[in-house]
């Protein structure tokens, strides 16, 4: 699997939840995202693999795809949040923008992740 550059990658504009988001049947890896960025995955039916039926922090089998948010979206105490064919929507097929660009429409505040492993010392 070759990894995606996450800033130069242009994601689907959806909307979950009722939430605008960026959409990609990729993995994303977690630790490449900016601050302010929340991301979640989508499992489907074993029945319907057309629809997402589940949304969760991390689902590791029967992956729908990930949607990136600049807002939490509330999760039940199992941590899994059953999802409807109302929740999950392409408002366009053709608008696809990168985290940034989503960012600057939606006013949100992202930084950068420190990578930093040890502060230096003298």
């Amino acid at each position: 699997m070759m990894a995606m550059d996450i800033h130069k990658t242009r994601f689907e504009a959806v909307e979950i939840c009722g939430v605008p988001a960026l959409f990609t049947v990729e993995r994303v890896r977690r630790s490449e995202l900016p601050n302010g960025i929340y991301v979640y995955d989508m499992q489907t039916s074993e029945e319907d693999w057309s629809q997402p039926c589940l949304l969760a922090c991390h689902i590791t089998v029967e992956h729908y795809g990930t949607v990136l948010t600049g807002q939490r979206i509330d999760l039940p105490e199992s941590g899994y949040r059953d999802l409807t064919a109302d929740d999950f929507s392409w408002p366009s097929s053709t608008d696809r923008p990168t985290i940034a660009e989503f960012a600057q429409r939606h006013g949100l505040h992202i930084k950068p992740r420190c990578h930093a492993k040890t502060v230096p010392t003298r």
